[in-house]
């Protein structure tokens, strides 16, 4: 029989898989995806220079122009808290640092 001990060894080299490019957003446009009276759900959506659109779920940052009736959420959740119209605001700030803005109406607590 056999008596002893058998080793065996391994390199392994980890090799991180190149990163893909992400192309800069040129332009912004804001998209309602749901809403009832007084309330609606936005998304930003971003336009590459080759024309690519790419949702933008992070980084963006959402403003009402009159917080006093229209109250945004982080997440582009509008909702009408007193009779009045907005202008919702996205502005989505890139890993290279440059921005774009996008701009809608929002109607009052009667509309949308």
């Amino acid at each position: 029989g056999f008596h002893g001990l058998i080793t065996q060894t391994a390199t392994v080299s980890l090799v991180e898989p190149p990163k893909a490019s992400i192309a800069p957003v040129v332009s912004l446009s804001i998209v309602k995806t749901s809403g009832t009276v007084g309330s609606a759900q936005y998304v930003a959506v971003g336009k590459t220079a080759d024309g690519t659109l790419v949702p933008l779920a992070n980084h963006v940052t959402w403003i009402s122009d009159n917080p006093q009736a229209v109250r945004m959420s982080g997440t582009g959740f509008a909702r009408a808290i007193a009779a009045g119209h907005a202008i919702v605001t996205a502005t989505y700030t890139g890993p290279d640092g440059t921005t774009a803005t996008g701009s809608t109406e929002f109607g009052s607590l009667t509309e949308n």
